[in-house]
């Protein structure tokens, strides 16, 4: 996550050259909130167990738990949503209801 907060800032940097000098005040604000938001990340971070993926579901997984939750739910709306299995290769969100297959 820094690594795409650290791209954002340099093209905000180029994008800062281009401006003239009257509208610099708007991409200080813009560098101000990411500042904000990579030491909210930061912080956040640290707290909660990152899932890694599990490729023969497609599903999420957290250190010391055995159910398998969507993605998409967590990686928008920050959610555990348990999956339910369809069949061998594949199972469904039970809120969001996204179809996620074994990645290849």
């Amino acid at each position: 996550m820094n690594a795409s907060i650290e791209k954002i800032k340099s093209l905000l940097q180029q994008t800062l050259a281009e401006l003239p000098p009257s509208q610099h005040h708007l991409i200080d604000e813009v560098f101000k909130e990411l500042s904000t938001l990579s030491q909210t990340l930061s912080g956040s971070q640290s707290d909660e167990p990152q899932p890694t993926i599990d490729k023969t579901t497609g599903c999420y997984q957290f250190e010391g738990n055995n159910g398998f939750y969507c993605p998409h739910c967590f990686d928008n709306q920050q959610r555990k949503v348990s999956t339910q299995r369809i069949n061998s290769k594949l199972r469904i969100c039970t809120d969001c209801r996204s179809s996620l297959k074994r990645l290849n």
